[in-house]
């Protein structure tokens, strides 16, 4: 997370030459980060144990999937016609910020590994990024593992061993539609106050609570039928 200060450094003309960052807001930024964010750093060993958790993801022109290895959790979003014309290295690491979100309250207080293929993900994940929009993406990942405690490594891996990640990526959910907020008022002003979206995403839900196909990052819950529905007035 420092590579905006890094390539400031290299402009000196020699060792003992001051930088003057007023004009590198970017560095500024980066400085400003650490200091708010270096007590929160936990030590980690010289010697790396195995990883309690493995996550495998990947990411298509259609959308975005993960899993989590040894369980039945799996991540998935389709993109929107913005996200699916961004950069094939934006989309990966989209990918492994949805998959950390999505599993963040079972991996929280654990080591976790990401499995991608694609190298660029990998080094964006470690070091971060010049460019600001995969930055962004390398710095909501990192606070994210601050918040919940996570210890998060990237490992890369041949597209031969990512077949399942790359299936889930290219799932066309064909029920993945709503109806416009201005319909939903009118039903709710009539049958509501609604208390549970029961068939919905992080994208087209109606309510703060809602149930889901896939993991989703706010997601109440996965597959509406495993639920009791008794007690809410459910949409």
């Amino acid at each position: 997370m420092t590579k905006c200060t890094f390539s400031v450094i290299n402009l000196k003309q020699d060792w003992d030459q001051y930088v003057d960052l007023r004009h590198h807001s970017d560095s500024i930024q980066e400085t400003l980060f650490w200091k708010q964010n270096i007590h929160c750093l936990k030590p980690l060993p010289l010697l790396r144990n195995n990883s309690e958790f493995n996550v495998f993801t990947d990411a298509s022109d259609i959308g975005a999937g993960g899993y989590l290895q040894g369980t039945d959790y799996i991540a998935h979003r389709q993109w929107s016609v913005t996200e699916a014309t961004k950069s094939s290295t934006w989309r990966e690491v989209k990918a492994i910020e949805l998959s950390l979100d999505s599993f963040a309250k079972v991996l929280e207080h654990s080591s976790v590994t990401f499995f991608t293929d694609n190298q660029n993900a990998v080094s964006i994940i470690k070091k971060g990024s010049k460019l600001p929009h995969l930055q962004g993406l390398a710095l909501s990942i990192f606070n994210t593992c601050v918040s919940r405690n996570i210890s998060l490594y990237a490992q890369w891996i041949p597209r031969e061993e990512n077949e399942k990640a790359d299936a889930l990526s290219r799932i066309i959910d064909i029920d993945d539609w709503g109806i416009s907020f201005e319909f939903f008022d009118f039903f709710n002003s009539i049958w509501g106050p609604f208390t549970v979206d029961r068939f919905a995403n992080m994208h087209n839900t109606k309510l703060t609570r809602f149930n889901s196909k896939y993991w989703n990052p706010t997601t109440t819950a996965i597959d509406a039928f495993t639920c009791n529905w008794h007690g809410e007035n459910n949409w």
